[in-house]
């Protein structure tokens, strides 16, 4: 086993742990038919993360039409997907080892995990799939009762899977989630994201929109400067001065977002004269609505990033210390990814380290290579 764990001394505690948990469980495959009546899903993650999770929603939904799904996320991904007409069951839970400091949000602590398996055990799981491949939700999946529990065993925990599925290092989030359903006999390549925007939202956009004066004749282009980690942001400065390049010639319209600890940092003013408008910090799907009403995206890696693939809004994406063959845009034609290509870039390791704190991959990508990829796509 290749177990993502950068620390050698965690790494080998871990692996003494699997071990001697396969002796006394065993480890060998469940079942699951056509029968299979309940389903759990675990993504404790951030937005985009249970975003890339939709296709094998689909995916299973469509094999077991009559399963009812359940999914456990934190209450930050909670918009992904509560209109998903695929989802039956939401159990919002914000566990300790997932809450940042700020994210605003009371994490749960033993209490908190004792009250979900609790819960969880009185659905009678046929099936448990934990998309991320960490011990601890395998943990949940395995005391939550389920017959059969999918995962990657990469973090710990393999022995409490039934399937401990081998993991493809370098494939795509999307792929990743999808070829855990190959030992359910479900090979789909049915990779679009799904976000599902109800009519309030679309109105509420149209509103601000209207109240702001801005002409959709014309050009709309979005830039979303924030993202989850500060270590994940292209610079301010240059979001600033790519909203000015591109509206000074009155050609198009740049709508400016941001969440709202970003907001706090922006130094840009409302012009509306010259087509910059800043948005009203929203939901997620009111800007996924909002998106829809423009013909680009420019964003960073981020929970945005995801919004704009899943309703189809041609997105030009900033990548620094990340990865774009794994969290990027799988339509290349459609959307562009802008990076430094310098050697040392990507460095993001699973364990949330970094390579310097120096953020050169940022600081050597210049507005004109963002310039040069809005002009590629723009129409």
């Amino acid at each position: 086993m290749t177990y993502l764990i950068k620390n050698p001394v965690k790494r080998h505690v871990v692996s003494l742990v699997d071990s001697v948990g396969k002796l006394i469980l065993g480890n060998r495959d469940g079942d699951c038919s056509e029968a299979t009546k309940s389903i759990l899903l675990i993504r404790l993650d951030h937005l985009g993360d249970v975003l890339l999770t939709t296709p094998a929603i689909r995916s299973l939904k469509k094999t077991f039409p009559q399963a009812r799904i359940t999914m456990v996320i934190k209450e930050w991904s909670l918009e992904a997907i509560k209109n998903n007409p695929r989802i039956d069951n939401i159990i919002v839970f914000n566990p300790f080892w997932t809450i940042a400091s700020n994210e605003g949000k009371r994490p749960e602590g033993v209490g908190g995990i004792y009250r979900l398996i609790r819960l969880l055990r009185r659905e009678r799981f046929d099936l448990a799939i934990d998309f991320k491949g960490d011990a601890r939700n395998i943990l949940i999946a395995y005391l939550s009762g389920a017959k059969r529990r999918l995962s990657y065993g990469i973090r710990g925990g393999g022995f409490l899977l039934t399937d401990d599925i081998p993991y493809e290092a370098g494939i795509h989030e999307i792929d990743k989630n999808l070829r855990l359903l190959n030992r359910l006999g479900i090979n789909s390549q049915d990779d679009e994201m799904e976000l599902y925007v109800t009519d309030e939202d679309t109105a509420r956009v149209e509103q601000i929109l209207e109240h702001k004066g801005v002409d959709l004749s014309h050009q709309t282009i979005a830039l979303h400067y924030g993202g989850a980690s500060p270590l994940k942001r292209w610079d301010m400065e240059k979001f600033i001065t790519l909203a000015e390049r591109i509206a000074e010639d009155n050609s198009a319209n740049v709508l400016f977002f941001g969440g709202p600890y970003e907001r706090e940092t922006l130094q840009l003013s409302e012009k509306p004269e010259k087509g910059i408008f800043l948005m009203p910090v929203l939901t997620v799907c009111q800007m996924a609505a909002a998106f829809k009403r423009c013909g680009l995206l420019v964003c960073n890696d981020s929970g945005p990033m995801h919004v704009g693939f899943a309703v189809g809004t041609p997105t030009v994406a900033i990548f620094g210390p990340t990865f774009p063959h794994r969290f990027g845009p799988k339509d290349v034609e459609k959307h562009r990814v802008v990076r430094s290509g310098l050697p040392c870039s990507p460095c993001w390791h699973p364990d949330k380290a970094i390579g310097c704190k120096e953020r050169k991959c940022f600081n050597s990508i210049e507005v004109g290579s963002v310039l040069a990829a809005i002009k590629e796509l723009s129409p």
